[in-house]
């Protein structure tokens, strides 16, 4: 049993009361609630805690006039008439003497509140009883945000939703109602009579999945303005197509290269991993060294300049070399996805384009972003990446095989290589 958040005017705060804990504290808080509230004549009397009437109630504390109301809510899932899960708001009182101040309007604000953020509920349902009071009940609700349930359909499942509260608590809930009503001389029926407005309210975005597993929000509730899109432009060698190729075994730099030379037409037949094994830089295609890689791309790129670099290129030269330049950088890969873990899923990519900020600039930052279309050997689908994501992935890369890499030989490196055609 504890203070929740206030309203906007700070005057009324709700206490949340849990009948689904078995505390028994707070069940003796539970219990003491809704003796305090027994003779407003709107909850059943106490009893054990199988006959507890619903799962959440809140009680109302005014700043000035002290404990002034009582809210009861119930999670109800009703698959295939409302998406999602819902609740019904199933009593609302306010102590009489206090009724026209506005305590109403704050108590089921709050309430819906506490739906939405931390119940998780999409919908909240209500019914507006028939009787003399029923406009004002619909004007109040509607001040809230409801909406009236129109059509057969609707009414029906509000009928049923009504049905769904237990029997027992139903029972209890209409010998009050019906003491109250002789007291006060109002002749409401009770909870799931078919004369009752049953009334709705949307508390969470709607997501539905679409073919092709795309979320898109259908809400309510406004949201916030997207950002405005970032201005960008491709930039790559349009000469130089590279194929898809798939890696047998660890050999994903020598396949990248293969799949550079596919691109430059070189059909000599080289057998790229029988030259790295006679160099002596691996023994099953793997690659641990950027600069035994880099020299092996000397070797079998005749028409290229390749050139090895001991740091990162920064976004600003990946921006102006990409229209003339593709490199091969080491990453660590997770899923189709560039990520970080210490070298332990390392990988080799071709980067072979960028997306760069339209009208110069060098990119690399929030305001001006770089993204770098990377091909590789695993996946037929390029990864696309923010050009900050493959430096730090590229500079956390560890040792992983000192016999060939001759210390740490991929932290921070890559390879440009430049084609000179003919």
């Amino acid at each position: 049993m504890s203070g929740l958040a206030n309203d906007s005017s700070g005057e009324l705060s709700l206490v949340e009361i849990d009948g689904n804990s078995p505390s028994a504290s707070l069940e003796s808080a539970k219990n003491i609630c809704l003796e305090a509230f027994g003779h407003w004549g709107s909850v059943p009397r106490p009893g054990s805690s199988s006959s507890a009437p619903l799962p959440v109630a809140y009680v109302a504390v005014h700043r000035v006039h002290g404990v002034c109301g009582f809210a009861v809510i119930k999670k109800h899932h009703q698959p295939g008439h409302l998406p999602q899960n819902n609740g019904v708001l199933h009593t609302v009182c306010v102590e009489k003497r206090l009724r026209g101040l506005g305590i109403g309007t704050g108590l089921v604000g709050l309430v819906v509140e506490r739906a939405r953020l931390c119940h998780e509920l999409d919908y909240l349902l209500l019914a507006a009883q028939k009787g003399p009071n029923q406009p004002r009940l619909l004007s109040l609700y509607a001040r809230c945000g409801f909406l009236k349930m129109e059509g057969e359909e609707m009414s029906n499942m509000g009928s049923r939703l009504a049905g769904k509260i237990s029997e027992e608590s139903v029972s209890k809930l209409a010998s009050f109602l019906s003491s109250r009503n002789k007291k006060t001389g109002n002749s409401n029926d009770v909870v799931g009579d078919p004369g009752n407005v049953w009334m709705k309210l949307r508390l969470r975005n709607r997501c539905v999945e679409s073919k092709r597993g795309v979320k898109i929000v259908d809400s309510d509730f406004p949201l916030p303005e997207p950002p405005p899109p970032f201005p960008l432009t491709l930039a790559r060698n349009k000469r130089l197509l590279i194929d898809f190729e798939p890696q047998v075994g660890p050999s994903c730099g020598l396949t990248c290269l293969h799949m550079i030379r596919g691109a430059l037409r070189l059909v000599d037949g080289a057998d790229l991993l029988t030259i790295a094994r006679k160099s002596g830089v691996t023994r099953d295609g793997e690659m641990f060294s950027t600069r035994n890689l880099a020299q092996l791309c000397s070797d079998v790129l005749p028409m290229c300049e390749v050139s090895f670099h001991t740091t990162f290129p920064s976004a600003g030269y990946f921006s102006i070399s990409m229209m003339s330049s593709i490199f091969l950088v080491p990453f660590d890969i997770v899923g189709n996805s560039v990520g970080c873990r210490e070298g332990n899923s390392s990988h080799w990519g071709i980067v072979s384009s960028c997306l760069k900020p339209l009208g110069g600039g060098g990119g690399g930052n929030e305001s001006s972003p770089l993204f770098l279309h990377i091909q590789h050997s695993q996946n037929r689908v390029p990864i696309l990446t923010e050009y900050r994501q493959l430096m730090e992935s590229n500079r956390q890369l560890l040792e992983t095989n000192a016999k060939f890499s001759g210390g740490n030989a991929l932290s921070g490196t890559s390879i440009e290589i430049k084609v000179r055609w003919p």
